[in-house]
């Protein structure tokens, strides 16, 4: 059980026993909390679990169901004019409702892997984002909603074979999934009630793939591994305009190579180059009229292909654990934030590079060190000068952490992170603020029993969990409305304890 500031609460209970040739497991959650906002969060959560497994196979049923009411992120301005608080809100109706139950089985041994899944998900969600800027009578709040049912399942086979004296490991394998969505829609809101519909559509979508894998080992100290996988989408969308209306489908193939040598005990060598992808909402595949502003609107691809490569080293030794990697990705195309859709929509073409650290360091028995270090530069590709920033890439991440064992009972931990400002628009004339976190906590173990404390923003940063820029208009303001950046500030200080007990 747990118990912390602004109204949190969180209880779970789990339990397994022996039944017949298996062993049954059962577990359930609930969470409750507020948050330190004006406008209490009051989540509500439950998340529950029953599986039974066996040494062949398992099944499991788990549900999950949650509302709340969001403090979206607010305009800078009217923090700064005192119109709202920090922590504040616009619209005391936007917030959300979401529920799903999924069936899940898994079979086989070591060779031979098959799982299946059924699943039934609904969710709502109330949003403003620019207020009075497109509706100035009634507010430019909106709803989104969808309803699925989701099928699907995977086979994996691995073999050994030889090449002369070359061992080789190959893999085979395949997946399915079939989206049934009865409902998804964009609707028109005022004070948190449906008003009008912008769209509303049912989309059956269906998808599959094939992959085969080999490994070799060509040496003692060198390993090639090759795949190739090949995916397909079909869909077919009833939209409730009779022109975004359609059907159809795309397919891709990728592959990838990986290299590593092992260079002596404990250093190893990789490069790694794959291909992948990113699948677009396939509505983007058939629309010809945007439903909001009947203006002709542009179709996307079904996929956007990725490419990616990294050079990299690993090194092991005794009590510490440390990777260097440099690396590169490029995307065919961008999924950016909209501010006045609430959305994301497919933007141009992207390239990132950078590099990347980590450290896993123990220096004595009872204390762990640990660190990660990104750096990246990213940027759109083919376009005007001056627009090549990506709205929201964050060029620097950092963090770290310490364990240390004070007592044979007692453990403490502190750990920080830190994001580093972003452009917020293309021509970077905007950016965002740093963020830095620091979380610290203390665990005491007495057999059975763990007692926890745990101070999360210990310094009480004022920084932003997330920041955009775009226009909105508030009550009174011009017609256009003000470009400004939004924020959502990070939640305070808050000190949580929790009691665990094993039996």
């Amino acid at each position: 059980m747990t118990a912390g500031s602004y109204g949190y609460y969180r209880a779970l209970a789990a339990g397994s026993a022996r039944a017949g040739e298996g062993d049954l497991l059962a577990a359930i959650e609930s969470t409750l909390g507020d948050g330190p906002w004006v406008l209490d969060e009051d989540l509500r959560k439950l998340n529950a679990l029953v599986k039974y497994s066996t040494t062949g196979w398992s099944l499991g049923l788990s549900g999950y169901a949650s509302r709340w009411t969001s403090t979206d992120q607010a305009p800078e301005r009217a923090v700064a004019s005192g119109l709202i608080p920090r922590r504040g809100f616009i619209d005391a109706d936007v917030g959300g409702k979401a529920g799903r139950l999924a069936l899940t089985f898994n079979a086989g041994a070591d060779a031979t892997r098959i799982s299946a899944y059924a699943i039934v998900s609904r969710l709502r969600l109330t949003s403003n984002f620019t207020y009075f800027l497109d509706d100035p009578v009634s507010g430019d709040e909106f709803r989104q909603a969808d309803r699925r049912a989701v099928f699907g399942g995977a086979l994996r086979h691995q073999g050994r074979a030889a090449l002369g004296a070359m061992p080789l490991t190959w893999r085979l394998g395949g997946d399915v999934r079939f989206d049934r969505i009865g409902r998804v829609g964009l609707y028109r809101s005022i004070a948190g009630a449906i008003a009008s519909t912008v769209r509303e559509d049912r989309v059956d979508e269906y998808g599959g793939g094939l992959f085969g894998e080999l490994e070799a080992a060509l040496s003692p100290a060198l390993r090639l591994v090759l795949g190739l996988r090949a995916d397909a989408i079909g869909y077919r969308v009833r939209a409730d305009l009779a022109a975004n209306s359609g059907k159809g489908s795309d397919a891709i193939l990728t592959p990838k190579a990986a290299l590593a040598w092992r260079v002596s005990r404990g250093v190893e060598l990789y490069a790694n180059y794959g291909e992948g992808f990113h699948s677009n909402d396939v509505r983007g595949a058939t629309i010809r009229i945007d439903p909001a502003s009947g203006a002709p609107a542009d179709r996307v691809p079904v996929f956007a292909r990725s490419r990616g490569y990294e050079l990299g080293v690993r090194v092991e030794h005794d009590s510490l654990s440390a990777t260097l990697v440099g690396f590169g990705l490029d995307l065919a195309s961008e999924l950016v934030f909209v501010g006045d859709a609430g959305a994301t929509e497919p933007n141009a073409a992207t390239r990132r590079h950078g590099g990347e650290a980590t450290l896993f360091w123990r220096p004595a028995a009872t204390v762990t060190l640990d660190a990660a270090a990104a750096l990246t530069r990213a940027r759109f590709r083919g376009v005007a000068p001056g627009e090549g920033r990506i709205p929201g890439a964050v060029r620097t991440v950092l963090a770290g952490g310490i364990s240390a064992e004070v007592l044979p009972v007692l453990t403490l931990t502190a750990r920080v992170r830190h994001f580093g400002s972003a452009p917020l628009i293309e021509d970077n004339s905007a950016r965002s603020d740093p963020t830095t976190l620091v979380n610290a906590g203390a665990y005491w173990d007495r057999g059975r029993l763990r007692l926890s404390a745990e101070l999360l923003n210990a310094f009480d940063a004022k920084d932003a969990d997330i920041t955009y820029f775009y226009a909105s208009r508030l009550s009174g303001e011009p017609a256009e409305g003000i470009e400004d950046r939004h924020l959502h500030p990070v939640e305070k200080r808050q000190l949580r304890v929790s009691a665990r007990l094993a039996f």
